[in-house]
């Protein structure tokens, strides 16, 4: 379960199973920035060679090494985030219940709201709030030292 904790920062970061899980929606914004900054950076690297000639060789190669440098730290970092967005749903995928997978997905995979799931499976949405506090409480029991301890009596 290490592979969870260290895509956190630095340390070990304990976190809650809901802020684990909406983590995901930031994810892809995240993953989008880093795509559009190695397009520019790409983009800055091929400009054409006439600008480059008042560059003196050593110049020059200080310039591409430090190029290849950012494009490989882009890559690294969009690998990262690729991961975990993986794990975040190999997790969710983890659980027994289809029925705690099934709202747990639609909620923070798919970004829905509680209301708008009661209506799609149908049922009401207090029972959609129970639905995914048994989800939570299940990743807890699953994951006890990836998650820390949360309150569940609000699941928003």
């Amino acid at each position: 379960m290490s592979i969870y904790k260290k895509h956190w920062g630095r340390g070990v970061y304990n976190l809650t199973v809901k802020k684990y899980l909406k983590r995901f929606g930031d994810l892809d914004l995240e993953i989008k920035m880093k795509y559009e900054q190695l397009q520019k950076l790409y983009a800055v690297r091929s400009v054409p060679a006439a600008s480059q000639n008042n560059l003196n060789a050593e110049a020059f190669s200080d310039i591409d090494a430090a190029f290849a440098n950012m494009e490989q730290q882009y890559a690294a970092d969009i690998k990262r985030l690729l991961q975990l967005r993986h794990d975040i749903q190999n997790t969710i995928n983890s659980l027994d219940d289809s029925t705690q997978r099934i709202v747990l997905t639609e909620k923070y995979i798919n970004l829905k709201q509680p209301d708008d799931i009661a209506i799609e499976i149908p049922c009401d949405v207090r029972t959609v709030y129970r639905w995914l506090n048994e989800a939570i409480l299940a990743l807890q029991t699953q994951y006890p030292s990836m998650f820390e301890a949360e309150a569940l009596s609000n699941s928003r």
